[in-house]
């Protein structure tokens, strides 16, 4: 009788694992001639979106664009993709900011467009923002149900765009998959890169915030030490890491451009955005990153400007940042021995 039970237990529980599966990512995709944004120096985006059912709706979906260079107009084929020019010819992914509250894809057009032209394939994404009807009232509870959000919003979309890269007529051989993003995108997507392993979740959920998550905030988080297809680089703008223990021997390359007196998004550590959360920016990421040999540029700016790269726009302080950007993507020799590192250390926890 007590095995009977155990196995009913059990299957219930498989049957409970599958159910959230299936709730919280279903997708379809929609595109035609009218869903075309951009169409700029030979540079087209088109505007697709998927089925995401998220902690926050039921009802929900994740709108992206997809930036791709085409051939020469005069050729009329403005829908045929050319081969990346770019030596990485990577699948560039990014979040724009907002403190998880606004934003959007938008945001990144210009950005998009630039990176474009000089071959990666990029795509823009709108992840989940805190719901309108929570913001006179919102709490640290909101933010980090919309920061877990985000996290599943960015695994939908990559899973989405390499899975079906022939029906997006993208050219994803050999690619290599980068993440990034402006202040809250910047933390999602560091996030989204580090998180690999059990040990990095473990490490994560010490924090006390993540101590009463519903079942399916914890789907997320967990999906994310079994994520299909991994990062190679992360491009971190004026973002932050809740802790730099996740950054390991192995991990991802990655990017970062900060302000050392930011005071929405701390250089250091310290109150992020005045939500009360501590967090650890790019000084610390760029030294844990270091000291564990992880394949790492950091551009540090003086002053207190939050914005000095927003959304890949170059300001007065970062003249050169989009270049030092192209110089750090197109170092395949470093990324290449991160990514050996990191299958390794993934094999390992076998």
């Amino acid at each position: 009788m007590y095995n009977f039970q155990k196995l009913l237990y059990n299957s219930f529980l498989v049957l409970l694992s599958i159910i959230i599966s299936v709730l919280l990512f279903s997708s379809s995709i929609e595109a035609n001639d009218s869903s075309k944004i951009i169409t700029k120096n030979n540079i087209v985006g088109i505007e697709y979106s998927i089925e995401y059912h998220s902690p926050f709706n039921d009802d929900t979906e994740i709108q992206f664009t997809v930036y791709n260079k085409t051939e020469a107009p005069n050729k009329k084929k403005i829908n045929q993709w050319q081969k990346s020019s770019s030596k990485n010819n990577g699948l560039i992914f990014l979040l724009h900011g907002g403190r998880y509250v606004y934003g959007s894809k938008e945001d990144f057009n210009a950005y998009a467009t630039y990176l474009s032209n000089i071959g990666f394939t990029v795509i823009s994404l709108n992840y989940h923002l805190i719901p309108e009807e929570l913001l006179p009232n919102i709490n640290q509870s909101h933010f980090i149900q919309a920061f877990i959000n985000s996290l599943g919003s960015l695994d939908a979309v990559i899973t989405y765009v390499i899975e079906n890269s022939k029906t997006l007529k993208i050219n994803n051989k050999n690619n290599n998959i980068i993440v990034g993003g402006f202040s809250a995108g910047a933390i999602t997507a560091i996030h989204y890169g580090y998180i690999n392993t059990k040990n990095d979740l473990d490490i994560l959920l010490q924090n006390p915030m993540f101590h009463n998550l519903i079942d399916p905030e914890k789907y997320i988080l967990e999906n994310l030490i079994n994520k299909k297809y991994g990062v190679d680089a992360i491009i971190n703008i004026s973002g932050s890491i809740l802790t730099e223990q996740l950054i390991e021997s192995g991990d991802p390359s990655i990017i970062s451009i900060h302000s050392i007196n930011d005071a929405t998004v701390p250089y250091y550590s310290g109150d992020t955005d005045g939500s009360g959360i501590i967090t650890n920016g790019s000084g610390i990421i760029y030294e844990k990153a270091k000291s564990m040999n992880v394949c790492n540029t950091l551009i540090k700016v003086n002053g207190n400007n939050h914005n000095l790269f927003a959304n890949g726009v170059e300001s007065h302080d970062c003249k050169n940042c989009r270049s030092k950007i192209n110089s750090f993507l197109n170092n395949l020799n470093c990324q290449k021995q991160d990514k050996k590192k990191k299958k390794d250390k993934k094999n390992s926890n076998y």
